[in-house]
């Protein structure tokens, strides 16, 4: 063999090690930049989580409050109809001044039960009669016969006449004389506890999943 063909012999396996170099350097590097890239979507993702944990954790909390603040509002306005109807017990008998009362303190329904349990005013005639006896409902209150300090918020379900959905708070009047019970209907207890819908959890969970696609596409991309 002369050297010629010695050298381009050289020239041409330097070739196809420089190739093999070359492709064995590629592969290394994609390797690593899969698991850079892998390392850091995990992170991300733990990130995220974790942010939606913390997120989670704080609108539970801001969701106790407002459910407590809530039904405390609701025993608000079941004490301040107790205490017009005590200082003006005209009132307690007569429709009209029932309506504005409920109108003032921003309720649908005002009703008045004796110490037997039994409606026997308010501002819809149609209930008078019913007793914590007449349905289930209504039985959530009977604990109040038995113990006159009790103040009771009911969650939202059908009421016991006409099998619509209402929200009742209940209690005795200062005076221990008659029960008063205010109702909200279905559309305004849920305006009142608007803020308070899990809806805004999922749509941050959306948000934040949408956020970790976004980030894991860019990675992909990088590559």
């Amino acid at each position: 063999m002369n050297m010629q063909s010695l050298k381009e012999l050289i020239q041409k396996e330097s070739k196809k090690i420089t190739l093999f170099i070359i492709f064995f350097l590629m592969i290394i590097v994609t390797f690593f930049n899969c698991i850079t890239a892998k390392k850091e979507a995990n992170y991300t993702a733990q990130t995220t989580f974790y942010h939606i944990e913390q997120i989670l954790n704080e609108n539970q909390k801001d969701l106790n409050k407002q459910k407590k603040e809530y039904r405390q509002t609701c025993i608000d306005n079941a004490q301040a109809v107790a205490y017009s109807l005590q200082e003006n017990p005209d009132a307690l008998y007569n429709i009209d001044e029932l309506k504005k009362i409920a109108q003032y303190v921003e309720v649908d329904e005002i009703h008045i039960f004796n110490k037997q349990g039994v409606i026997i005013s308010g501002t819809h005639p149609e209930y008078y009669g019913y007793s914590f006896d007449s349905g289930k409902q209504l039985s959530f209150f009977k604990p109040l016969l038995s113990n006159q300090n009790l103040q009771l918020t009911q969650k939202i379900m059908e009421n016991t006449a006409s099998h619509i959905k209402m929200q009742y708070s209940a209690l005795w009047s200062e005076n221990k004389e008659f029960i008063v019970q205010v109702g909200m209907n279905h559309e305004n207890a849920s305006k009142a506890t608007k803020k308070n819908q899990l809806s805004y959890l999922f749509l941050v969970n959306k948000l934040s999943t949408r956020y970790f696609q976004k980030k894991q596409l860019l990675l992909l991309l990088h590559l």
